[in-house]
């Protein structure tokens, strides 16, 4: 889609009207450098994230498995303390 505009040289006055659309300029090589580059910049950002996600799932994960062992080690220590109480009585 386009627009008639007024437009002007440099040290002139609007005098004419321009048909101006929003179409992408005859340079596509560079636009399509930048687009390349802010798609990588794109892509290792949502890399990053999703490696952040997975690594706190993963410690999530570990954090479960390393309190059971606790909670088991803490179960077989109160069974020892409690055989030791029933042998001294």
């Amino acid at each position: 889609m386009g627009a008639w505009r007024r437009q002007s040289q440099p040290g002139e006055r609007a005098a004419g009207l321009a048909f101006v659309t929003n179409r992408r300029p005859a340079n596509r090589r560079s636009n399509t450098r930048v687009r390349r580059r802010l798609g990588s910049i794109t892509t290792r950002i949502l890399a990053l994230n999703l490696l952040a996600l997975m690594l706190l799932v993963f410690g999530l994960f570990y954090v479960d498995e390393f309190r059971d062992g606790l909670v088991e080690a803490k179960i077989q220590s109160l069974r020892t303390e409690g055989e030791i109480i029933a042998g001294a009585l």
